[in-house]
């Protein structure tokens, strides 16, 4: 969707009293001439990175003191925060499900991971040291549900964090995700992140969906872990492969490849899915009847 049309949309979202409010945050991110516990203190720092975060609780959030599963839900690729924001009803989501949901800005290519070429865009780490104890301190987090997803880039993304952070989230969830980053070397802007393939081979594969998935010393059972992707949709070959790889490796995972393309239509037609498998999730339901409930 092009800045214009997003815009538009948006405006008449708001005015149509379809949007709910929400918490928007401006957190200091990064700054390659701060560490990160100095980054509130530095009003200064101009080389400051600032991450808009969108955050959304259910309509009952501030009339209790109860505290809900959260869901980070991130962008694709050329997006950022405000893209599930002016595309899906994000607050029907958290009123629904019961659940804390944040949309953080991933910088339209940051790939979510630690930049070889931008000193300014160590993304996973100020995710780690800065999105997360944010959340957490602010806001009433079920510490035993937490959970992510995302689209294209997004679900790479989310993939990635989920398992190379064993432990922090109990799901994850992935729509068109490009789950093998290795197989589009020259797309997208990765080489800019991660340096030339050719010769960082290792620094790929450690951020790459399918070769952590390959890597994966923890506790496979503990894994719960969802993809979804269209077959007319080019990521479908990666999303395949990984879907074989958790198979052979035993990991509890659903593979769901439908009818769909590489497109918003496709994205905001499975979002809810990915919401009903995280609160069965909660639930302590098994994969086995999550997947008879979702039919699958």
């Amino acid at each position: 969707m092009r800045p214009a049309a997003r815009i538009l949309l948006f405006l008449f979202l708001l005015f149509a009293g379809t949007l709910y409010s929400q918490d928007s945050v401006n957190l200091a991110f990064f700054s390659p001439k701060a560490e990160y516990e100095q980054l509130d203190k530095r009003k200064d720092d101009k080389s400051t990175i600032i991450n808009k975060l969108f955050i959304y609780t259910p309509k009952e959030y501030r009339k209790n003191n109860t505290k809900y599963p959260l869901v980070y839900l991130l962008h694709g690729w050329a997006g950022s925060s405000y893209d599930w924001k002016v595309n899906y009803d994000i607050q029907k989501l958290a009123d629904l499900y019961k659940m804390i949901i944040v949309l953080p800005d991933g910088y339209y290519d940051s790939w979510y991971v630690n930049s070889s070429d931008r000193k300014e865009l160590q993304y996973e780490s100020a995710f780690w040291k800065r999105v997360v104890p944010f959340i957490e301190s602010k806001y009433r987090v079920d510490e035993k549900n937490r959970f992510i997803t995302g689209l294209s880039m997004g679900g790479h993304g989310a993939i990635s964090f989920y398992l190379k952070k064993e432990g922090y989230f109990k799901a994850a969830g992935s729509m068109s995700g490009i789950l093998d980053i290795t197989k589009f070397s020259g797309n997208w802007g990765i080489k800019k992140r991660l340096g030339d393939y050719a010769k960082n081979k290792k620094v790929w594969e450690k951020n790459s969906a399918i070769h952590l998935l390959k890597s994966f010393k923890g506790k496979k059972d503990n894994l719960k872990i969802f993809i979804t992707c269209g077959k007319k949709d080019f990521a479908f070959g990666v999303n395949s492969s990984f879907a074989k790889e958790a198979a052979a490796r035993k990991i509890p995972h659903i593979n769901l490849a439908d009818s769909g393309d590489h497109n918003w239509e496709y994205w905001t037609s499975h979002v809810e899915k990915q919401f009903q498998f995280f609160s069965l999730v909660s639930q302590n339901k098994s994969m086995k009847d999550i997947k008879k409930i979702l039919k699958l």
